[in-house]
């Protein structure tokens, strides 16, 4: 075992949680942060989050392109996971406890979840 290291001033920490996950346990730390003042500034941006455009982002900073990203294809793979979560649950329904859809079930969950971290993390 490794020590792991947060950077974060240890007097600071409120909590420690550790959350059981999907074939993972996740640690999270509550700390307390002291909040830095309010800077004034000309510029200001404007956020608008949807579905088909995800996101749309507006500023008066010269420069700066707006910004629109397509929640078209996130929209896509939500769909089709969405019906095939369906599917194995009519299997699963009212029967016995078949592993091979439940097995199916999380690890077809574990896969969308990294689909959709993908898709923001790129």
């Amino acid at each position: 075992m490794s020590d792991i290291k947060i950077p974060v001033v240890v007097e600071s920490v409120v909590e420690v949680r550790i959350v059981p996950a999907t074939g993972c346990y996740v640690i999270e730390v509550v700390y307390e942060k002291t909040e830095q003042q309010r800077i004034e500034s000309k510029y200001v941006a404007g956020i608008d989050l949807g579905i088909d455009r995800l996101v749309a982002l507006a500023t008066n900073k010269p420069g700066v392109k707006p910004l629109l990203i397509n929640g078209k294809p996130l929209k896509s793979v939500n769909q089709l996971y969405n019906k095939r979560k369906a599917k194995y649950q009519t299997h699963l329904k009212g029967r016995i406890f078949l592993p091979n859809y439940a097995l199916k079930m999380r690890s077809m969950h574990e896969h969308q979840e990294l689909k959709t971290m993908y898709f923001f993390n790129t």
